[in-house]
């Protein structure tokens, strides 16, 4: 179900990693991307004033931010196939029980 094994390398299909790592990889980045959005909102509208948010309100801090989002989410998922890859039974059909 999560690769093939030919020759003791296993790979993985694409259709799984469309269907499956791709849709949660933007989920998880969208759902941090809104954090961060509401987050700057947060400190351009409250704090607008200090010297700390002017720094924080840069154009470089933001690519920072969304590449680490980013790096996460890919984590994230890569962390989850794993975990997948150790919970999932074999597929192979189980002899009769006697």
């Amino acid at each position: 179900m999560w690769g093939i094994k030919q020759r003791g390398v296993s790979s993985v299909r694409p259709s799984v990693c469309l269907r499956l790592h791709l849709p949660t990889i933007f989920h998880t980045a969208s759902i941090w991307l809104t954090v961060l959005l509401a987050v700057q909102r947060y400190v351009s509208v409250c704090h607008s004033t200090s010297a700390a948010a002017r720094r924080f309100r840069t154009v470089d801090n933001a690519v920072r931010a969304i590449i680490g989002v980013m790096l996460a989410a890919v984590m994230v998922s890569l962390l989850r196939c794993q975990w997948l890859r150790d919970t999932t039974p074999s597929l192979k059909p189980q002899p009769p029980s006697p």
